[in-house]
């Protein structure tokens, strides 16, 4: 009877013990990063314009609204930042800002050129953009 036993128990072990043994299969783990170079489609200028009363600026505004539609730069894609007025000069200086968007089609060295005058106090790019970057990003993941 002890001997039943003692088999019996020897065989659970032995069972349990093939059914613990670890099955190792053999893998490759594959880690990379894909770049791709872009060229912006679109540019948001900051511009600021001067005048040395409200009138002159407001047709220095009309004159800046006037030179950006030429360029193809819809009312939408131009936006009021600020406007200053410093009363502590002997001359009263007004200035005001503005924020336009171009894209591609612009021709940005023309633009250059037009608002090349006296009135603008500054221009500068406030951020470059490709507005096609999400469509880029699954692109590059799907080449894997």
């Amino acid at each position: 009877m002890k001997l039943k036993h003692l088999l019996l128990a020897g065989i659970f072990v032995a069972g349990s013990l093939m059914n613990a043994q670890e099955i190792k299969k053999n893998f490759i783990e594959v880690t990379g990063v894909a770049e791709m170079e872009l060229e912006p489609d679109e540019i948001i200028f900051n511009i600021g314009i001067k005048a040395d009363n409200k009138n002159q600026l407001a047709d220095n505004e009309k004159l800046l609204i006037e030179t950006l539609k030429k360029s193809g730069i819809k009312n939408e894609d131009i936006k009021f930042k600020s406007m200053y007025q410093n009363l502590y000069l002997k001359t009263t200086r007004f200035t005001k800002s503005f924020q336009f968007k171009a894209n591609a089609k612009t021709n940005i060295s023309k633009l250059f050129e037009d608002l090349n005058q006296k009135w603008v106090s500054n221009l500068n790019i406030a951020e470059v953009k490709n507005t096609k970057i999400a469509d880029f990003r699954k692109q590059s993941r799907s080449m894997h």
